[in-house]
């Protein structure tokens, strides 16, 4: 499915590079998005008039989190840790997942939102999703407006908690060396950590990788301003393991992030 995704988005960006050629050349007809009537066409223009694009803006979002598939339950792991659920001033809650990441908002974008646009502000990119059926899931989870520092660990399958731990991974995990100099001769090894500022979170997902036999370790951030916890799988062996466990399906991923662990030599 995601090479898919990618050759829909390269025949949006050359279909859209085309039409820039036509227009610059004198417009061309284009067939309305929301209407399906013909119209000559100007840059950026996708609808016939002002009141298809307020219409098509008013069509339902898309339902992503709520099949019991491995993209919903990454699409839930990345909302849990890049991500939230807010409400706006006139009381309508929203969901938004953020990230400064183009190719993988991209993708996300296409599969909630692709009759709205993808914001973009200082800090990345952002899906704002209104999918009523959506939020009433993340309420049933039992996922808070303001869930940092009181986030729980979802129930869910047993089958999808690997996607839901890869889309939490890509959030606000990473992997990386680190040196010792113990008994004073330097080792470097690779580490895994996950960030949040919900310990109850952490202590749930450290029995999960115990059962995986994925050892690790939380410790708490020692500066007094900052609230965050730290998960850390050290060991050659669990991070391999743990490797193992997030990337049995690769339906959607941040590539970048799992080929650290071929440039780190641990696969």
């Amino acid at each position: 499915m995601r090479g898919n995704l990618h050759e829909n988005l390269e025949l949006d960006n050359l279909s859209y590079c085309i039409i820039q050629e036509e227009n610059r050349l004198g417009g061309c007809n284009m067939i309305c998005e929301f209407c399906g009537n013909e119209f000559k066409k100007k840059v950026g223009q996708k609808f016939c008039s002002i009141s298809c694009g307020l219409a098509n803006r008013a069509k339902p979002d898309n339902s992503v989190l709520c099949s019991n598939d491995s993209i919903s339950a990454y699409l839930l792991g990345f909302l849990y840790s890049d991500g939230c659920l807010s409400k706006e001033k006139g009381g309508r809650y929203r969901i938004s997942f953020s990230s400064n990441d183009y190719e993988l908002m991209q993708i996300i974008h296409s599969l909630a939102t692709p009759h709205k646009k993808l914001y973009k502000n200082r800090n990345g990119y952002t899906v704002v999703s209104h999918n009523q059926k959506d939020i009433e899931c993340l309420v049933g989870l039992g996922m808070p407006e303001r869930k940092s520092l009181v986030l729980q660990f979802p129930v869910l399958p047993k089958e999808l908690i690997p996607a839901f731990i890869r889309g939490y991974f890509d959030g606000d995990g990473s992997v990386y060396f680190s040196t010792t100099t113990g008994n004073k001769i330097p080792y470097t090894y690779t580490r895994v950590k996950f960030t949040c500022g919900s310990r109850a979170f952490l202590e749930s997902l450290k029995i999960i990788l115990e059962e995986a036999e994925i050892k690790s370790t939380i410790t708490r951030d020692n500066r007094p301003e900052n609230h965050s916890y730290y998960l850390h799988v050290n060991t050659k062996e669990s991070v391999l393991r743990f490797y193992n466990l997030i990337y049995q399906d690769n339906e959607l991923l941040l590539a970048r992030k799992k080929d650290k662990f071929f440039n780190y030599d641990i696969v």
